[in-house]
């Protein structure tokens, strides 16, 4: 869609100016619209990158402090046709089980050795 309607503006762009209704032009006006959705897109990639670790860190730094309540906090990105909707999770989690199964391979490991 942001192709189509770039290259319809620089075509009726390049027609007010005179340039010609010439084959070249056409050429010329999908280059140049190729180029520029190229650089949008790789522009809009690379900032949706840095949102997504921006995310993870905050992420990250606030289950540090909720694990020790026994809570998680999870992100999910579901799509509701063309739009993504961001859904928070708050997960209760105890780490015992965890822990006990963690020491008791530890211990069968050093065991074995």
């Amino acid at each position: 869609v942001f192709y189509m309607s770039l290259w319809t503006n620089i075509y009726s762009t390049v027609q007010l100016c005179s340039f010609g209704r010439y084959w070249e032009a056409s050429v010329l006006v999908t280059l140049a619209a190729v180029v520029v959705t190229v650089v949008v897109i790789l522009i809009i990639d690379r900032r949706q990158r840095k949102i997504n670790m921006n995310t993870d860190v905050r992420l990250a730094a606030v289950n540090e402090i909720f694990i020790k309540h026994g809570l998680m906090l999870g992100i999910t990105d579901a799509l509701d046709g063309p739009h993504n909707i961001l859904q928070l999770w708050f997960v209760h989690f105890s780490s015992e089980r965890c822990l006990q199964s963690l020491s008791a391979h530890i211990m069968d490991l050093q065991r074995t050795r």
